[in-house]
């Protein structure tokens, strides 16, 4: 979920973010909040805080992705994991194999997000 979030914009926005629909209902007199807007089966985005130290080395590493470009498209591969180990190490984090694990996690749904239909 943090990745996908991360990949569409929407993790550093707070629940009650500006939504232009939003905007759009209040100015014809809805009394809505953004919690009203959302999807009963969308799950709200956010990181639960044992996954903070994982999503903070991720932002860390987040440039250090592989792309496979043809044919007038591009396909997010994955992280470099040779770069994005020497970031973290760069930054003073100890990659632990459960960092690891929970990186990979965060790398997956950013990799749907970014391809889209692609995969």
């Amino acid at each position: 979920m943090a990745g996908r979030a991360w990949a569409e914009g929407r993790l550093l926005k707070g629940p009650d973010a500006e939504d232009p629909l939003l905007d759009q209902a209040r100015r014809f007199g809805f009394d809505l909040s953004a919690e009203d807007m959302r999807p009963a089966e969308e799950e709200p985005d956010g990181v639960w805080p044992w996954h903070a130290p994982a999503l903070r080395a991720y932002v860390i590493v987040q440039t250090q992705w592989r792309y496979l470009v043809g044919f007038g498209s591009a396909m997010a591969m994955g992280l470099d994991y040779q770069s994005a180990r020497a970031g973290l190490e760069m930054a003073g984090i100890e990659v632990t194999p459960e960092l690891f694990s929970e990186i990979g996690m965060i790398e997956l749904g950013a990799r749907e997000a970014l391809n889209g239909d692609l995969t």
